[in-house]
């Protein structure tokens, strides 16, 4: 057993060393835990984006925000963060962002489903429009995180433009 709490460690300590200094900001694509194959064609409405930049983050397909709201991270650990998400209704949820490498992560939001995430880049700047288009979108809408064909590490907080 402690063999394997070593191996468990030094695997966390691996993946710990390789998160960016930047943490989990930039530009994701999220995919449910079935669904690990995305086209990065930029033209594809789906996968759902997320952008993650200084405490805001954005969920959106192609360059339309659907929803925004901020993160905080509450604490870390070598391999995975404990977050506070806000969004723009006020709904507020505990995340749990589980790194997997430098450029893939989990997070699980609440009791909601997971989603798999996978940076398509480190951009500074949101891909979406500064409007949201239509209503809000509820968190829990965004099950599944699939939009059909029809539709140095440090605390950081911040808020919706």
């Amino acid at each position: 057993m402690a063999q394997k709490e070593k191996l468990d460690r030094d695997i966390a300590t691996e993946i710990a060393a390789g998160i960016p200094p930047t943490g989990v900001d930039g530009v994701w694509a999220i995919l449910d835990e079935e669904d690990q194959q995305f086209s990065a064609d930029i033209t594809d409405p789906s996968p759902m984006r997320i952008y993650f930049g200084r405490g805001r983050l954005e969920l959106g397909s192609l360059n339309t925000r659907l929803m925004s709201g901020t993160y905080e991270v509450e604490n870390e650990n070598l391999d995975s963060w404990s977050l506070r998400i806000k969004f723009e209704d006020d709904d507020e949820k505990a995340a749990a962002l589980k790194w997997m490498g430098k450029d893939e992560a989990t997070l699980q939001l609440g009791d909601e489903d997971t989603w798999v995430l996978k940076r398509l880049n480190y951009g500074a700047a949101s891909p979406f429009e500064d409007t949201i288009v239509g209503e809000a979108v509820a968190p829990e809408t965004l099950k599944g995180s699939r939009i059909q064909e029809s539709a140095p590490h440090h605390r950081r907080t911040g808020t919706v433009k």
